[in-house]
């Protein structure tokens, strides 16, 4: 299993705390939320080509934000209780696989709304490149 070294994780952990990523992110998310929205709403066709390129920004630095947080965070990505177990300890309850369980619930919305982007890239989804009757 591949683990960098303590000297890389430090400045892995450094980007994700900077001021830089946290904005990055946040237009990226914005982006996400509204882009496809404006984008087909109030722009031409002409327009998709710098969408395609600021979706594909947003895929890569998403992606790149779920493998740093995979790596730093020990309960982001948790595979099969490979972080902390806690077997009932405080009055925790314990699920029936024993606490196995894959990913946390912030590691899936963050997974599944990256895999989102990729209906909006019409070098991807191709349907969207289609002309549709509502002219």
């Amino acid at each position: 299993c591949f683990r960098p070294s303590p000297s890389v994780l430090n400045h892995m952990n450094e980007l994700l705390i900077s001021r830089f990523w946290q904005i990055l992110l946040g237009i990226f998310t914005i982006l996400l939320l509204f882009g496809a929205q404006i984008q087909w709403l109030f722009l031409p066709k002409e327009a998709d080509i710098v969408f395609d390129v600021l979706f594909t920004i947003a895929l890569v630095v998403f992606s790149l934000d779920i493998v740093l947080r995979c790596y730093l965070e020990p309960n982001y990505f948790n595979f099969c209780g490979s972080g902390s177990n806690v077997n009932g300890e405080q009055g925790r309850a314990v699920n029936a696989w024993g606490g196995c369980h894959i990913g946390s619930f912030m590691f899936w919305c963050d997974f599944i709304s990256t895999l989102t982007l990729l209906y909006n890239i019409t070098y991807i989804n191709r349907t969207l490149t289609e002309e549709s009757g509502f002219e």
